[in-house]
């Protein structure tokens, strides 16, 4: 179906990729956004200049309005001309591409004015959204916890400590209420749909880009309405992510036991800790945590509802990766 907010308009849309967190996000950033000749690519990446790593100053003081600030007013009209007067960076001859992990877990009202500003300014907006497994998923996300201890949004999680067992982990989470809008990825799917309609949201699945990836990466370009063989030649069977190995999370492990030790790295500046940690644990053996049962079930009978009209509406063989059904 076609969404009625699409306006006539000599924009081509945008393509906004959210997520989730772990799902091979930096893989496609790095590896095939940024370098597709047929990509405009908008941010985000590491070592573009503007905030939340936008392409540049001026790109992320355009989008601020957008997809951060969703709950001031905005100027469509003003945005476009300013558009206009960045041409390079908005080359309409692209695909527009913006990909920021963080939006797939804004509340979902807050999800809906983002696409609904998107489209009123750009004429069209289609939607990029990767899901994982959840069980599998909060797992690797409290592994990255622990690694990005430096970033505000972990050390809330954390509060004082340099290590906490997965389930003191989630249930700071859960009291904060963070992972209740990650595990809403369903009903983000159908907002989407119900907003742009359902030829202009695209879900993928993680799973598929572990075992599947030229076919993941075809995917992905066919919908983005690019090459697919250049998609292709970019990633070249790279995939791009930092794991948590064994050593390092005994090292926290040992910092979390000693006051004295956790003294002196709280006086660290948090490039140095980071680097500190990455020190640590050289044998690269990755790191496996399991949900306890307990949180298993909390984490099934949220999603389960939304699996099932996910497999029904996309066709998604949520089954073989054992998706909570």
């Amino acid at each position: 179906m076609s969404s009625p907010l699409l306006p006539s308009m000599p924009y081509q849309g945008l393509v906004l990729h959210i997520g989730l967190p772990k799902t091979g996000t930096t893989t496609l950033q790095t590896l095939l956004f940024a370098n597709h000749s047929g990509i405009g690519y908008l941010g985000r990446k590491r070592g573009f200049p503007g905030e939340w790593n936008c392409r540049s100053k001026e790109t992320y003081e355009l989008l601020r309005p957008l997809l951060w600030e969703v709950d001031k007013p905005f100027d469509p009209s003003g945005i476009r001309r300013k558009i206009d007067a960045l041409s390079q960076e908005f080359d309409r001859s692209k695909v527009l591409v913006g990909s920021w992990e963080g939006l797939g877990n804004a509340l979902l009202t807050e999800h809906r004015e983002i696409l609904r500003r998107l489209v009123e300014t750009f004429g069209g907006c289609r939607l990029l959204i990767c899901l994982r497994n959840p069980v599998r998923l909060m797992p690797s996300i409290y592994l990255q916890s622990l690694r990005g201890r430096s970033q505000v949004n972990n050390r809330q999680l954390l509060g004082s400590h340099w290590y906490l067992d997965i389930d003191q982990w989630m249930t700071n989470w859960r009291e904060r209420g963070g992972f209740s809008r990650i595990l809403s990825y369903a009903e983000r799917i159908r907002i989407s749909v119900e907003v742009l309609g359902s030829e202009n949201v695209q879900v993928q699945l993680f799973e598929d880009l572990c075992e599947e990836q030229d076919h993941f990466i075809r995917s992905i370009c066919k919908f983005l309405e690019v090459d697919e063989s250049e998609g292709l030649h970019h990633v070249q069977g790279g995939h791009l992510h930092r794991r948590m190995t064994v050593g390092q999370i005994e090292f926290l492990k040992r910092v979390e036991r000693s006051y004295l030790y956790r003294w002196w790295l709280n006086r660290k500046k948090q490039k140095r800790q980071r680097q500190i940690l990455d020190e640590h644990g050289g044998d690269e053996v990755p790191a496996r945590v399991e949900l306890p049962p307990h949180w298993i079930s909390v984490v099934a009978d949220a999603t389960r509802e939304g699996n099932r009209w996910l497999r029904d509406h996309y066709q998604l063989d949520l089954e073989k990766y054992e998706y909570p059904l």
